[in-house]
């Protein structure tokens, strides 16, 4: 015979299925459970989240990088955020990374609809020594993204 009890949600003491609230902690609904339909959910959000990382392991900072196109070209902004988020993608210590924003930055757009951003930043390299460095973004007018950085100085 299968047990009627089952332990409550809060405090784990055996309450009976049928219980209101737990005897020991006062909980509501002690015993009650997700139902089936939110339980599949859960476990389809957390299976595509999990492909999802897997997929940015397995690609890797050396996938193509591609910036989204708005009317009449890339905007600054999105292709600027590009810039920085592959600048972020190709340094060896991320959380050290500090861009200059306001003074390194220079951008320019050729005839063919090719966007050139310059940005300095400073990050730690591999040594643990803080580095100036500038980033030179180039984006093709179909949203391939090539990146060049050069430390300051070299």
């Amino acid at each position: 015979m299968a047990s009627k009890l089952s332990p409550c949600k809060m405090c784990n003491h055996e309450v009976s299925l049928s219980a209101r609230t737990c005897p020991q902690c006062g909980e509501k609904n002690p015993c009650k459970r997700p139902s089936k339909i939110v339980r599949g959910f859960v476990w389809f959000l957390g299976g595509m989240m999990l492909l999802g990382l897997l997929q940015g392991i397995m690609l890797g900072p050396s996938a193509p990088n591609a910036v989204s196109s708005s009317a009449g070209g890339y905007s600054e902004s999105a292709s600027r955020e590009a810039c920085e988020r592959a600048i972020m993608a190709s340094v060896n210590n991320p959380s050290t990374v500090d861009i200059q924003r306001i003074v390194g930055y220079g951008t320019d757009v050729l005839g063919n609809g090719t966007r050139r951003i310059t940005q300095t930043f400073s990050a730690k390299n591999g040594f643990g020594l803080e580095t100036t460095y500038d980033a030179y973004c180039t984006i093709s007018p179909a949203g391939e993204l090539d990146i060049r950085i050069v430390e300051q100085g070299r």
